[in-house]
């Protein structure tokens, strides 16, 4: 801020800053047919068909493998390749799509039998409803099998799921599921394989290629423009951090970075369309002709000149990908077409051009590209896929997570992660999702495993990775609403994994990184430390060197206690203890698997019982023991809980909540038992250690282990 408030000198030579060059390529998978070629009259159903017969093998392949040699008491598990040859009491698994019935979806021969379809009925918020029954159902094109058991309950499953079911059919011709089996996730290409292969073709290979490490794309959603004055505070702040011109001179080249912007759909305000009134409403006047589909004397351009005008003034330094949305000007249903150039005057001279032949696929990519919903594209060698929001917000009507108005902000990362590894962007589409009547290909399958997956307009950001049978990894991005909490989400391209939520803010100074730490350390509710590697010579006079032994290549990881009250004891004036809940993270990939995270927790542990007194009376001043420490576990995440299991915590039920996460509790560490842990697990020695800050001031302890091999 001092930088931004000096007055200019004019003798003062300023450097030149550049935009990173971006590495573009985008795909057309999603564009429809254009003039006779599009059709709107045929059957939904055939779009079942034609994602059956996509995944069923890919899901029939993975189930073969795995319940190969499985039996019960004797009996072997029977392929069955119909869902209507099942018979009663034969163990046998089948493939199909999944058809879920429930009361509160919305029925479109219901409507027309009741006369609905005169003035359509309010779509509702949300299907689900606890005291009112559904059906789970598989079917295929012989017909519905009926499906139970405990496993539906703790699946993520929506109408269109292509998946296989284990287990039997019972008296009621019901079939009981043992086990489920879902497509997954598809191959995943190299970096920079299509665009290597695109060169290929042309004879050349660009040896050479631009160097883009440090490159950043920065994602936004939701920027709800609505033309009033109130938009101009925020959209001033966006164009600002984007051009670096709220930034001072040492801060500028971090902007520069940013090499792209991708725009994930509702540029304008969902309240857009409802507050415009036509003539023939407002008392007094008479209606008038309307030309072109709407009455010109009512329509408000202003939103759309708004947005225009703002992209207009970043397009010169930075280019644009956006992104259909449910309030934008662009059709309705899925896939989104791009919103037309002719809404966009001024930025339009930065478009693509037109394809040769209407061939998309020859496009020419232009400095303003303005593509489908959903949509997907290289960008910087990399996989990117994204949509507006529409799939994953419709899934959200379906689950009980979602609450009563299907805007539930829990569970969306394992909403995402649902649709990669059902291989299908949109599955809820044509059922409860409107979209287009594919006849030769459902282009919503998913054929390719993106390395970034990112959904726009949800309620807060979030992120992680996920992980897919042949060691496929992508990173999942939950991009919030601009207009709503003024983030960005801005990803390091080079990685992957450097993900920044960020409202006009850099990352933090290594000074900042320290005063942020000493903040924690004062915090009574948390406790943390950084992993590092061990000392080369651990003894009690040793020090910790700032700058030398936690350098980021010296960290990796860290391990942390949150304390709280029991939610589950009554206190009745007593004292009913401090629950201790742990928090373990080796971040980076190439130092997993080595038993940093082992010692790491054990070591901990240590320390928690060492200076137990301590924390608690820092937490709470009648606190005077911990009534159990708990963990919360991926219940994908096998690693994490064999590390809490050998450590003696225990499950807390017999399945994982709705989050997919496992609850493991343990009640408190005896020193005996913790120096019983250390030499199991070959932890050679213990010490603390004085740790000293750059200012030379504020002292903490840090925590040092090593262990043999």
């Amino acid at each position: 801020m001092d930088a931004l408030l000096q007055s200019p000198e004019s003798d003062e030579k300023y450097d030149v800053v550049e935009r990173q060059k971006s590495s573009y390529n985008p795909m057309y998978s999603y564009v429809l047919p254009k003039g006779d070629s599009k059709h709107y009259s045929h059957q939904f159903a055939d779009m079942y068909f034609l994602r059956l017969a996509k995944l069923k093998p890919s899901v029939e392949a993975i189930a073969d493998s795995d319940w190969d040699d499985f039996e019960i008491a004797g009996e072997k598990a029977q392929r069955v390749e119909r869902v209507l040859d099942v018979r009663q009491g034969q163990l046998c698994w089948v493939a199909g799509t999944v058809f879920i019935d429930m009361p509160l979806k919305p029925n479109i021969l219901e409507d027309i039998a009741q006369d609905h379809w005169i003035s359509g009925p309010p779509s509702r918020k949300s299907y689900y409803s606890s005291d009112s029954g559904f059906q789970v159902m598989l079917e295929d094109e012989s017909g519905r099998l009926r499906l139970t058991g405990a496993m539906l309950q703790s699946t993520i499953l929506v109408t269109g799921v292509i998946m296989a079911v284990l287990g039997t059919e019972n008296a009621n011709g019901d079939f009981e599921v043992l086990d489920i089996r879902l497509p997954d996730l598809p191959r995943q290409p190299q970096r920079w394989e299509r665009d290597d292969a695109a060169q290929a073709l042309n004879g050349k290979m660009n040896v050479d290629r631009a160097n883009t490490e440090g490159n950043k794309v920065a994602l936004v959603s939701g920027i709800g423009i609505s033309g009033k004055n109130s938009d101009s505070l925020s959209l001033s702040l966006l164009t600002e951090y984007l051009l670096g011109e709220a930034l001072s001179g040492e801060e500028q080249p971090s902007a520069s970075q940013i090499s792209r912007l991708i725009i994930a759909g509702c540029s304008l305000a969902d309240e857009i369309a409802s507050t415009l009134i036509t003539p023939a409403q407002e008392p007094g006047r008479k209606a008038v002709q309307k030309k072109y589909g709407y009455d010109a004397t009512a329509f408000n351009a202003a939103p759309i000149t708004s947005l225009d005008e703002f992209l207009a003034e970043l397009l010169p330094s930075l280019p644009i990908t956006i992104m259909a949305g449910e309030n934008d000007p662009a059709n309705a249903s899925l896939p989104q077409q791009p919103i037309h150039n002719a809404m966009f005057p001024r930025s339009r001279n930065y478009a693509s051009s037109a394809p040769p032949a209407g061939d998309p696929n020859k496009q020419e990519p232009g400095w303003f590209d303005s593509v489908t919903n959903p949509w997907e594209g290289d960008v910087e060698g990399w996989r990117f896929m994204g949509n507006s929001g529409q799939p994953v917000n419709d899934i959200f009507k379906y689950v009980e997570f979602g609450g009563e108005d299907g805007q539930g902000t829990e569970g969306r990362l394992e909403v995402i992660e649902s649709i990669l590894r059902w291989r299908c962007a949109a599955p809820t589409a044509p059922d409860t999702l409107w979209c287009y009547p594919f006849q030769e290909k459902d282009q919503f399958v998913i054929e390719e495993c993106p390395h970034l997956f990112f959904v726009g307009n949800q309620p807060k950001f979030d992120t992680a990775i996920v992980e897919g049978p042949m060691g496929q990894q992508v990173r999942l991005i939950a991009v919030p609403k601009f207009s709503e909490t003024g983030e960005v989400v801005v990803v390091n391209t080079e990685t992957l994994e450097d993900i920044q939520e960020a409202t006009a803010s850099e990352p933090l100074t290594l000074e900042q990184e320290y005063s942020m730490q000493k903040s924690w350390r004062h915090d009574s509710d948390k406790l943390t430390f950084i992993v590092c590697h061990p000392l080369q010579k651990i003894n009690h006079s040793a020090v910790v060197k700032t700058g030398i032994d936690d350098t980021a290549s010296t960290m990796v990881g860290d391990v942390n206690l949150f304390l709280s009250k029991p939610e589950d004891v009554v206190e009745n004036g007593k004292d009913v203890g401090v629950v201790g809940e742990l928090e373990l993270m080796i971040a980076e990939r190439d130092e997993q698997r080595k038993g940093y995270g082992r010692v790491a927790l054990i070591t901990f542990l240590h320390f928690i019982q060492r200076h137990e007194h301590t924390v608690l009376m820092e937490f709470s001043k009648g606190a005077s023991h911990f009534t159990y420490f708990r963990a919360k576990i991926g219940q994908e995440n096998h690693r994490s809980l064999g590390l809490f299991e050998g450590l003696g915590f225990v499950k807390t039920s017999e399945e994982p909540n709705y989050f997919g996460e496992w609850e493991l509790r343990r009640k408190g560490f005896q020193r005996e038992t913790l120096q019983e842990m250390m030499e199991r697990h070959g932890i050679e020695a213990y010490c603390e250690l004085p740790y000293q800050p750059p200012d030379r001031v504020a002292k903490s302890m840090k925590t040092n282990s090593t262990a043999s091999g």
